[in-house]
């Protein structure tokens, strides 16, 4: 399973709208069945995507058939005041309090 990861710092005058549009893409990019689950997260003046994908072919079907045009969605709405920073990473195990015996 393989994490693609969108860290976004915002500028204070656009947070509130680039988090809207935030949840928009979200919907867009499970519409793509590309990703298994998706999770938006904030902090101060971030917004971090995280999407899990199958495998590389899954990921890549995504950079190269649906990314494009999200990405150019989201420029023309927010040109300016947005740093995104992307990474893929390789998801080695996920545990919660049910994975222990008590």
């Amino acid at each position: 399973m393989l994490i693609y990861e969108l860290t976004l710092t915002i500028e204070d005058e656009w947070f509130d709208a680039v988090s809207a549009h935030a949840q928009l893409t979200v919907l867009d990019m499970l519409d793509t069945d590309c990703f298994a689950g998706i999770t938006l997260e904030s902090a101060a003046g971030r917004l971090r995507i995280r999407a899990k994908a199958a495998d590389q072919a899954m990921l890549d079907r995504y950079l190269d058939v649906f990314a494009p045009d999200l990405r150019a969605d989201f420029l023309e709405h927010f040109p300016l005041g947005i740093h995104i920073e992307r990474a893929v990473w390789q998801l080695l195990g996920e545990h919660d309090n049910h994975d222990q015996e008590k």
